[in-house]
């Protein structure tokens, strides 16, 4: 094949530069002891490079490197989002959020729709994606990750790999039926369906499993079979619909195993009123993550006595915001500016609530997505809660 492409060469009259060219050889090389010429010149083996913007690699260590240098430069990214801002005015997370997935995102995945990323190489993705969400919204590196994406709303990065598999998968499918790439995918996935193995590699194998794992795969065989394939924007939402459904019961059913996010209480799918209001209020950005840092049990020591009060009494946030007798003057004078703008039936509605209950139901925004019309609730109650913290803590 290199001399038919040399020859080729000479007879139109230009050259094939061999020193910008490499040989990726991927398996066992049964010809260790034969170099690869174009010419006269021999072509260097390289055992990992890029080409068209996807990394090639033939071993595990050489694909490992690779996708850890594109999760340093996203990272990089995201430190720079944060320096935007400044102590005064710092950068919403939720302004940060969306640089986040219109930059680091595309430039994270790209060419995951064909590559074979092994289980290391997606975790490496994976541990970058939640140390993201918690440098986007300030969080501590000991945060629960389920919970650091979950208040700022975002998809986990596996579930996002596996939508944008699919959509290639159903953008070939869509093509002519005299189409190469369509011909190789229908008779490489149903050589897979009927000789399935475990063993098999490829971006054909990884898009079945995902079918199977979403349950779609019925539906995708019948779509050949009958050549009858639904639109684009149709099957767009179909897979987005049921990936969600699918994240949110994971979701719900891991959070009981974590004692820390005992007052969590949200959508995992939307992004939390506190951001909400902290974008449109970025003064207030320190209040609402210290709120958010609570609701992902910021102190862990839930054992821990309090220093003012009878040697029984845990330390707990119900405690610090309702009870503790050190705090009573200043619980007062700040539950009575949040008597003053909430509505008589919602005051009524705390009031008749134990103490945590009071604490769950103000610490998730009073259990409502983001109403801008109640700003100034918002407020008084990220004002009782910043200031009751941040005065016990403090003394």
């Amino acid at each position: 094949m290199f001399e038919k492409a040399y020859n080729y060469s000479c007879k139109w009259r230009f050259q094939f530069s061999p020193k910008k060219c490499k040989i990726v050889i991927f398996g066992k090389d049964k010809n260790l002891d034969m170099p690869v010429k174009l010419g006269n010149q021999t072509i260097a083996e390289s055992k990992c490079e890029t080409h068209l913007g996807i990394g090639l690699a033939t071993n595990n260590k050489c694909e490992l490197d690779y996708i850890t240098s594109r999760v340093s430069c996203c990272k990089s990214i995201v430190f720079a989002t944060k320096a935007i801002g400044s102590i005064s005015v710092p950068v919403s997370p939720m302004t940060a959020s969306k640089l986040y997935w219109d930059v680091c995102i595309p430039k994270l995945t790209y060419g995951f729709e064909v590559m074979d990323v092994k289980d290391a190489s997606l975790e490496k993705v994976i541990s970058f994606h939640y140390q993201a969400a918690k440098i986007t919204q300030g969080l501590p590196e000991h945060a629960v990750n389920i919970g650091s994406v979950a208040t700022i709303g975002w998809q986990p990065i596996e579930s996002y790999i596996d939508i944008l598999r699919l959509l290639f998968m159903w953008r070939i499918l869509l093509l002519p039926m005299q189409n190469i790439y369509k011909t190789f995918l229908v008779r490489r996935m149903l050589h897979l369906v009927d000789n399935y193995t475990k063993n098999a590699l490829g971006p054909t194998k990884n898009v079945l499993d995902i079918c199977i794992k979403y349950g779609l795969h019925q539906y995708v065989l019948a779509a050949i079979e009958t050549a009858e394939y639904c639109t684009m924007n149709e099957w767009k939402k179909m897979i987005k619909l049921i990936a969600t459904d699918r994240y949110v019961k994971s979701w719900n059913a891991t959070k009981h195993l974590f004692t820390s996010l005992k007052f969590l209480k949200k959508d995992p799918t939307c992004l939390s009123p506190w951001w909400k209001y902290a974008a449109h209020n970025v003064a207030k950005v320190k209040r609402c993550k210290l709120i958010i840092q609570l609701l992902l049990g910021r102190e862990r020591h839930q054992y821990k006595l309090c220093q003012y009060c009878d040697l029984c009494t845990r330390s707990t946030i119900p405690h610090v915001l309702f009870e503790c007798r050190h705090l009573s003057k200043l619980r007062e004078d700040l539950w009575v500016k949040v008597e003053e703008v909430c509505p008589p039936n919602l005051i009524d509605e705390i009031n008749v609530m134990n103490n945590e209950g009071k604490t769950i139901f103000i610490l998730n925004a009073v259990n409502t997505n983001y109403i801008p019309e109640w700003d100034e609730i918002y407020d008084s109650l990220s004002l009782f809660i910043y200031s009751m913290y941040t005065k016990y803590m403090k003394e």
